[in-house]
């Protein structure tokens, strides 16, 4: 693999949380990664390690991206938010980390996988551009028409 997927620590990947971009702000998170990781780890429905992961993407011992990752057994694979680091965007590692996560998901997520899907607002045309470029394809638009749903088989 060329990057590597770790757990988040709060601690040592405090500097994620400096991250900050339009598009960050706008279509992922204001606050950073450590408090969108907060907010579904205190959630009841989730269990950190369990049914829900935050993922740090290395590369060359770097962090160069940051995910939340949903895996209710019975629901698909979900990514929200994906966020790279704004001094790497435009680079191709968003596409690259997508595909090498469906590649290899079986090695980062415990449990047998079959699907990732992901809601994307329409007006987040880069998000649409890399999920699109990594195989992801538009299954159906979200009801309040705001955006749509893309999933991959894996």
């Amino acid at each position: 693999m060329t990057y590597q997927f770790i757990d988040y620590d709060p601690v040592l990947h405090a500097a994620l949380d400096a991250w900050r971009s339009d598009d960050i702000a706008e279509f992922a998170m204001n606050e950073g990664i450590g408090s969108e990781w907060r907010y579904y780890i205190d959630a009841p429905e989730y269990q950190a390690g369990v049914d829900a992961f935050c993922k740090v993407v290395l590369l060359d011992d770097m962090p160069v991206a940051a995910m939340i990752v949903l895996c209710h057994p019975e629901y698909p694979v979900g990514i929200n938010p994906i966020i790279v680091d704004p001094a790497r965007v435009g680079q191709g590692h968003c596409c690259a980390i997508l595909r090498e996560f469906a590649e290899n998901i079986e090695a980062i997520l415990p449990g047998k996988r079959e699907r990732i899907r992901v809601y994307i607002d329409n007006e987040n045309i880069a998000s649409v551009r890399a999920f699109a470029k990594a195989g992801f394809a538009c299954v159906g638009e979200h009801p309040d028409g705001d955006g749509a749903y893309y999933e991959l088989e894996v």
